[in-house]
């Protein structure tokens, strides 16, 4: 029971790092848009 209990908050611990790094490509990708839109 206890593993499961780990295994649990690692899995939610991943899926957080995974949407802050989605977050991230998001706005690098906006910022991009933006640098090109410009030029």
């Amino acid at each position: 029971m206890k593993k499961f209990t780990q295994l649990i908050r690692k899995t939610r611990n991943l899926l957080l790092a995974d949407k802050k790094i989605f977050v991230s490509l998001k706005i690098f990708y906006a910022e991009s848009k933006n640098i090109l839109a410009i030029n």
